[in-house]
């Protein structure tokens, strides 16, 4: 086995005897194989063809009561997120109320990841540039912002926005580049309503202090400016 292979998980059930009885779960272990049991109730549980399998929203919790707490939340939010027919495999709110009732391992965990997602992420990175923004002192960002004109009329939507400062944070990522037109004329409709838009990368997501500092800075400037403005 490659030991430098992607971990998958796999649920298997537990055998049964020919008399009907399920058997005790064995321990022997097996190298390369990470195995962990939980007894489920037949409403976490649906199909797809003949596979028996957890519910969206049961594997979502799953996965947050055993991942890192930012991990945890990136993948709630990609589970809470509409889809491109505006569907969404789960939400928030079953999330929480799921987790309130879980117990055992990883619960606690379980129920923090849940508290920081907000199912509005439209991609992994913009979930990790949620989280960093989060942190102080830095003031809460709205995510996707709606813009409006000096008319009132909606002209955009930001990925991150400080309404107050005028100041927008935007993921750069691989899908701008196939939606160039579009996104160069919200640009110019975000520069005609007097807002500032700060482009962010991946690059310097793997820079959070930097970062941080940009986006403090500009801020800053976005403050200094309307004092000038008065």
């Amino acid at each position: 086995m490659d030991r430098d292979a992607t971990v998958v998980e796999v649920v298997v059930p537990r055998p049964v005897g020919p008399d009907g009885t399920r058997s005790a779960a064995g321990q022997q272990r097996v190298s390369g194989l990470r195995v962990r049991r939980r007894a489920l109730f037949a409403a976490e549980l649906g199909r797809v063809g003949d596979l028996r399998v957890t519910s969206p929203a049961v594997t979502a919790l799953e996965l947050a009561c055993r991942l890192d707490h930012d991990e945890a939340v990136v993948v709630l939010d990609q589970f809470c997120a509409r889809n491109a027919s505006g569907r969404r495999l789960t939400s928030v709110d079953v999330l929480t109320a799921l987790a309130a009732e879980r117990t055992g391992r990883g619960c606690r965990r379980g129920r923090s990841a849940v508290e920081g997602a907000d199912g509005l992420a439209e991609s992994p990175q913009e979930t990790r540039l949620r989280l960093l923004l989060h942190r102080p002192p830095l003031p809460r960002p709205f995510a996707q912002h709606r813009v409006r004109d000096a008319t009132g009329r909606e002209c955009a939507r930001v990925d991150f926005g400080w309404p107050e400062h005028r100041l927008a944070v935007e993921y750069d990522g691989q899908v701008h580049l196939t939606r160039l037109g579009p996104d160069r004329h919200r640009m110019n409709r975000l520069a005609a309503a007097g807002w500032r838009v700060l482009f962010v990368t991946a690059a310097d997501l793997a820079d959070p202090p930097r970062l941080l500092r940009a986006v403090a800075a500009a801020l800053a400037d976005c403050v200094s400016a309307a004092s000038s403005a008065e």
